[in-house]
């Protein structure tokens, strides 16, 4: 009968364990606000901040208007030391003509380019590509460093 108790005890214990793992993977399939936002650092206390599917973008944790940041909604980034690059896509208003409707979503084929000195900190741009590419020789970027998809810097997936 000893044995019989153990066994029982370990399946409690074991079906805890189970509950608690898959209360743990529901909490993050994606229903509710936040399950798929992340910040990661970049540079001299700059973070690329994902609040929502088009509010992406970079700023240190704590900034205000005066502070330069590069806004939503970057698409693609890089880091070079203490500058950052990035590159964003341009976003519109859903129905411009609703005044209340004030979402915004990507412009397709609108793209614009921005360095951000996170030492000084001083931001460039925006900018086409053309002129982006100019900024960056003469800040000394070199070649190999190229943009990344946001995507790519996220910490971790549950997929």
């Amino acid at each position: 009968m000893k044995w019989r108790r153990n066994i029982i005890a370990a399946t409690g214990i074991v079906g805890g364990v189970a509950i608690l793992y898959l209360a743990f993977m529901f909490s993050n399939l994606g229903f509710g606000p936040g399950s798929e936002d992340f910040s990661v650092r970049l540079a001299g206390g700059y973070w690329l901040n994902r609040d929502s599917a088009h509010a992406i973008f970079i700023s240190p944790q704590e900034w205000d208007s005066a502070t330069p940041v590069i806004a939503s909604k970057v698409i693609a980034c890089a880091v070079d030391r203490n500058l950052i690059l990035a590159k964003r896509q341009g976003l519109r208003r859903r129905d411009s003509s609703t005044p209340n409707d004030t979402y915004e979503e990507p412009a397709p084929g609108v793209f614009d380019y921005w360095i951000l000195d996170a030492k000084t900190p001083k931001v460039y741009g925006p900018m086409t590509l053309a002129q982006f590419n100019i900024k960056r020789k003469a800040l000394g970027v070199p070649d190999t460093v190229t943009l990344k998809d946001v995507y790519s810097f996220q910490p971790y997936s549950f997929w």
